[in-house]
């Protein structure tokens, strides 16, 4: 949640994830398979399988075939990469999540752009601009759904928060509790590990629900949390 052991998978794995919406009314309907399209698809797969590769006359190893960005798209992509570079360094996203996952956009981008050119037709030696803005159009929706996705994360210390004042309210827990006593070895959902339980705290806190105190016994301070007497 907070980026420190993050490894970059996560951000990769869900470059093209989308998140629909899902109607309350669910309605049985037939839809016939678009041929046409399915054998477009087909054609496309074909078409890009048979460009012939090229090896090395040395190491007789493929060498890779490599498609550059022409000058008008190669411009736009500079803008795009100077943009989110200097809105990554300058925390222009909160969320470090995604953040991190904004910061792979670097090389989604041009991959994009890559493959609507191969689409378009499978022969070409360039990636044209139209080719680019094509991507460009396809990342901002894929950008959208980002959002929705990590959205679960980007409030999970709301989330959190609200499980905790619940089970206050149902009693489950008793003024005084200890965070890991009372509450992680439970294992209660949204509240599993000790970085959920005090954002939590520290939620309910700011808005005057709890109040963590240390309780001092004559060894080591325990440190516990007061709850408001209105929700007792």
């Amino acid at each position: 949640h907070k980026g420190g052991s993050d490894d970059g998978y996560l951000q990769r794995l869900l470059q093209l994830a989308i998140q629909p919406t899902i109607s309350k009314e669910f309605e049985l309907t037939e839809t016939k398979p678009d041929l046409a399209a399915e054998d477009k698809a087909r054609r496309i797969f074909q078409s890009i399988n048979s460009i012939p590769l090229e090896r090395n006359p040395l190491t007789r190893r493929v060498a890779p075939r490599v498609l550059k960005l022409d000058v008008e798209a190669q411009e736009k992509f500079d803008t795009f990469l100077v943009a989110i570079e200097n809105k990554l360094r300058n925390q222009g996203i909160s969320n470090p999540v995604l953040a991190a996952h904004y910061g792979k956009y670097r090389g989604t981008l041009p991959k994009l752009a890559l493959l609507v050119a191969l689409a378009d037709n499978p022969a070409t030696t360039s990636i044209s601009l139209s080719a680019y803005e094509k991507a460009e159009s396809l990342l901002i929706f894929y950008r959208e759904h980002a959002s929705r996705v990590y959205n679960v994360v980007a409030r999970y210390d709301l989330m959190s928060a609200y499980e905790l004042l619940d089970r206050i309210k149902r009693g489950q827990l008793h003024d005084g509790f200890n965070p890991r006593d009372d509450i992680q070895r439970r294992e209660w959902a949204k509240m599993r590990s000790s970085g959920e339980i005090e954002v939590a705290i520290e939620l309910l806190e700011k808005h005057g629900y709890v109040k963590v105190v240390e309780e001092h016994s004559g060894g080591r301070p325990k440190r516990i949390v007061r709850i408001h007497p209105e929700l007792i």
